[in-house]
């Protein structure tokens, strides 16, 4: 369950019931592409798989695309 990553980090962000499902569904995956809308917090999303993956799978590396202006 998604919720073990809330239980061993403390975040700035919690995920909203939209973001719990769409993380909750990636997570049986093992290759997601978000793409949702602006704003809806791909970026939180992409932080709770990537935390999740790395405490149940043993995941080391994590590829995130971004545009160059999300990074300045």
């Amino acid at each position: 369950d998604i919720k073990v990553v809330e239980d061993l980090f403390t975040l700035p962000y919690k995920l909203h019931s939209y973001q719990y499902d769409t993380v909750t569904r990636a997570s049986e995956l093992q290759c997601v592409l978000l793409t949702d809308k602006v704003g809806l917090g791909k970026a939180v999303m992409s932080l709770y798989l990537g935390l999740y993956h790395s405490i149940t799978n043993g995941v080391e590396q994590i590829l995130v695309l971004t545009p160059p202006s999300l990074i300045d």
